[in-house]
This record gives structure tokens, sequence and C-alpha cells, in this order.
């Protein structure tokens, strides 16, 4: 291999080398690295709801949102009372923001977006 591949990214036959997060000719991030990554909410190691609202890490690591049948498994999520619905919580609470009755509700998701 010679120092002038090297410098071009090329490996020791000449052939273009790939990396991971590599750059496109313009030097920003390519369309599939900026497209976010949708992952189940289930698979989450820790509970979004409460990391939003501030709790303790301790406390948002202690469980998820979500469990794999789409019920909610937040404890403080659970005890919350939508005030459009006036859903009474449990497995199936949200916030107004999620409100199925709510005209601009959010779309339902069972997923979230990875940066």
């Amino acid at each position: 291999m010679n120092a002038a591949n090297m410098r071009r990214g090329r490996d020791q036959n000449g052939q273009r080398r790939s990396s991971v997060g590599a750059r496109n000719g313009s030097g920003s991030k390519s369309r599939r690295q900026e497209e976010a990554q949708l992952i189940p909410l289930a698979s989450l190691d820790y509970c979004p709801f409460c990391l939003k609202n501030g709790e303790a890490a301790e406390e948002y690591r202690s469980h998820t949102l979500k469990n794999f049948f789409s019920k909610v498994t937040c404890p403080k999520l659970k005890t919350y009372r939508c005030q459009i619905c006036h859903n009474v919580g449990g497995d199936y609470a949200h916030t107004t923001g999620y409100c199925p009755l709510r005209p601009t509700s959010k779309q339902s998701r069972d997923f979230h977006y990875l940066k």
C-alpha cells in the first residue's frame, strides 16, 4: 500500500475504504445516518416519561413506560388522569397530548425516536 492511497482513504488494493460514521463528499452526514431510528418503547431500559419529568435516575431506570403489549407500566403515568377524556389511568393511561379525543392529538406512538 502506498502513502498516497492511505491519504485518499483507500486500502492496499486501491479500493475505497468505508468507515462507520463516514460523511459524504460535502462533509455532512449521509441521509441514512440522519434518519431517526425507531425502537419499541418496551425495549428501552428506562422510562422516557419519568426522565422527561425530571425524576431521579434510580426512579426512571427502575421501570419502562410500556410493555410489549403496549400497556402502560410506568407507575406515575398509571395514576395520571387525562383532563380531556377523564381516563382514570391504568393500563391505557395517557397525557392530554396523546389523548385520542384531542383533535390535534400526537400520533399514537409505541416507538421512541433515537437521535
